[in-house]
């Protein structure tokens, strides 16, 4: 009898009737809100700042004059005294018995170290560890990671120079022929003696 399209027109009109009679109808005019005072927020009062009691003066420093050329030899005064008055004052500790007899004497001159040339010998290089490349065709990238770009494709069984590898387990490589620095998977490669 009733299809789904006309159930809905049915409905809709139902409510919007029942909408109408609820607030009114014809006769439906809007509540007026009350004239009357508005509120005001006033601004909360600065507090007013407390007084600093003024710091203790700092004792200060001036210099003395530097006794010139032009002064006489009177009121100079005497530097030997000051020596004498300040080692007084302060007496050096007496280190006898701390076993010093024998340290080093800081008035004799010390002969310099002489070594033969023939002694010299130069560090032992740093030993190579090799790689060789597991994969068919392996990419050789310019930096530790698949973003970067891809320097140039190594044959699988080729030999390269492993010379540092990073936690995230990319080799850096020095590449055949002198062509630079590369980096490899370290899942791409295996130990060269094998």
């Amino acid at each position: 009898m009733f299809g789904t399209r006309s159930y809905i027109i049915v409905t809709f009109a139902f409510l919007f009737w029942l909408y109408y009679v609820a607030s009114g109808g014809g006769v439906f005019e809007p509540e007026q809100w009350p004239e009357g005072p508005v509120a005001r927020v006033e601004p909360a009062p600065t507090p007013e700042p407390e007084p600093v009691e003024p710091a203790e003066a700092e004792p200060q420093i001036t210099e003395a004059p530097l006794p010139s050329e032009e002064t006489d030899a009177t009121t100079a005064p005497d530097q030997a005294a000051i020596l004498d008055a300040l080692t007084e004052a302060a007496p050096s500790p007496d280190l006898s018995g701390a076993g010093l007899d024998s340290a080093f004497s800081f008035t004799e001159p010390v002969a310099p170290l002489e070594i033969a040339p023939e002694a010299i010998t130069a560090a032992p290089a740093p030993a190579v560890e090799l790689v060789r490349i597991a994969g068919n065709r392996v990419n050789i990238r310019s930096g530790p990671g698949t973003e970067y770009a891809v320097v140039v494709t190594l044959d699988g069984g080729t030999v390269i120079e492993a010379l540092s590898i990073t936690d995230s387990g990319w080799i850096e490589i020095r590449l055949p022929d002198g062509g630079g620095i590369g980096w490899v998977s370290a899942t791409l490669v295996e130990p060269a003696a094998q």
